[in-house]
C-alpha cells in the first residue's frame, strides 16, 4: 500500500486528513458547509470546490509560517508562494459568508480563486465597466504588481471549442504590450454554468520583463474572452515595491487553469 500511496496525485473526497502527496482535491458537489482550519499541503495545485451549495465557511491556508519576521524566512516563503499553477475553484458557492469571500479575494496573491459575487469589492480602487480599465495614477515602475477581478454574467452559456475555455488580460503602456496573462481550462461536457454573478480574481506584475528604469504613468488593462459580453466590469489594486507584500511572489504571466 505504501508503494500506491506514494505515487498517488489526485484523490476526490468530501474531506478528510489531506496527504502531503495530495495535487489535486475534489470537493466539488458535494453537500460540505465548512472547510475547517488546517494547513494544506505544499503539494496541492488545485482545489475543486465549484457547485457546493451549502458551502458557509471557509478557513484554511497553504502555509502555517505565512506571516514571517526575517529575510531569510521571507525569501523560503517568497519560493513557496510562487506556485503558477494553484488555483482554488469555488464557482457558485452562493452561500459563502462575508469573510470567507474576503479570505479567498485577498488572503493570497500567488494564485487565481473564482466565487460569486454580484460586485467588484472595494478593495479595487480602480474599477470600469465593461472589459478595458485605464490606470493613470502617477508613475508605476517594474516592480509594481498588480490583483485584478473580473465580474462575469451569468446570462450566457459558456461557448467552447474543443471544449476549452480561455480569458486573456492584456497589459498596454502607450500602445505597446508590456505583459500578457493567458488562463485556461478543458472542460468535461457539459460545460458548466454560472448560477449567478461570479467573480474572477488573479494578480500578476505589471511589466512581464523586469528593468530597472522601467517606469510608465498609464496601463490599460484589457480582458478578452469567446462570450465577451459575460465580462460586466473590472477592477484594479495595483502594489508599489515597498508594499508589505512584498514576501509574496507573484505570477508573472503563465498559463493557469480556470
Amino acid at each position: 500500500m505504501k508503494g500506491y500511496i506514494s505515487s498517488l496525485v489526485a484523490v476526490i473526497i468530501r474531506l478528510t486528513h489531506v496527504l502531503e502527496c495530495v495535487h489535486l482535491l475534489n470537493l466539488s458537489n458535494s453537500d460540505i458547509k465548512r472547510i475547517p482550519d488546517c494547513i494544506l499541503p505544499s503539494s496541492l495545485w488545485r482545489l475543486n470546490a465549484a457547485d457546493c451549495g451549502s458551502l458557509k465557511s471557509v478557513s484554511f491556508s497553504f502555509y502555517e509560517n505565512y506571516c514571517v519576521q526575517s529575510e531569510k524566512e521571507a525569501i523560503r516563503v517568497s519560493s513557496f508562494f510562487n506556485h503558477p499553477t494553484r488555483e482554488v475553484l469555488f464557482r457558485n458557492c452562493t452561500k459563502l459568508d462575508e469573510e470567507a469571500r474576503r479570505l479567498l479575494i485577498q488572503g493570497w496573491d500567488f494564485m487565481k480563486v473564482v466565487l460569486p459575487g454580484k460586485e467588484i469589492p472595494g478593495e479595487f480602487t480602480h474599477i470600469a465597466k465593461g472589459h478595458s480599465i485605464t490606470i493613470s495614477s502617477g508613475i508605476l515602475s517594474a516592480s509594481s504588481s498588480f490583483k485584478a477581478c473580473i465580474l462575469l454574467s451569468p446570462a450566457l452559456p459558456i461557448k467552447t471549442v474543443n471544449r476549452i475555455h480561455i480569458i486573456h488580460c492584456r497589459l498596454r503602456s502607450k500602445g505597446l504590450l508590456i505583459n500578457e496573462l493567458r488562463f485556461s481550462e478543458h472542460y468535461r461536457p457539459p460545460c458548466p454554468q454560472f448560477l449567478t454573478e461570479q467573480l474572477f480574481v488573479f494578480s500578476g506584475r505589471l511589466f512581464k520583463e523586469y528593468l530597472d528604469d522601467a517606469t510608465t504613468s498609464e496601463i490599460q488593462f484589457e480582458v478578452s474572452c469567446r462570450d465577451i459580453d459575460k465580462i460586466v466590469e473590472c477592477g484594479v489594486q495595483i502594489f508599489s515595491s515597498n508594499s508589505s507584500r512584498k514576501c509574496k511572489e507573484h505570477n508573472d504571466g503563465v498559463i493557469l487553469g480556470l
